[in-house]
């Protein structure tokens, strides 16, 4: 099982919007091993954009209860 990181929006709902670049792939889905990996990526996530609205770079934080860790199953195919 892995976690991710999900943000509600208006059209779809619940949903992974964070995304993982490597050079020379597709971004993909970020994902992680732990409930805690997630969490923590989730607290440094409202951590820096909270410390851009006290510099005035953004507007305030959105409110945290956009935000949601869910378990989601994960499979492979193998030929």
């Amino acid at each position: 099982m892995t976690w991710e990181v999900q943000t509600f929006t208006l059209c779809e709902g619940w949903v992974n919007t964070w995304t993982v670049c490597k050079h020379g792939q597709e971004p993909t889905a970020q994902t992680f091993e732990t409930r805690e990996e997630a969490e923590a990526a989730l607290a440094e996530f409202l951590d820096d954009i909270a410390f851009a609205a006290s510099r005035g770079d953004i507007d305030e934080p959105e409110d945290p209860s956009n935000y949601a860790i869910c378990p989601v199953e994960t499979y492979a195919l193998h030929a």
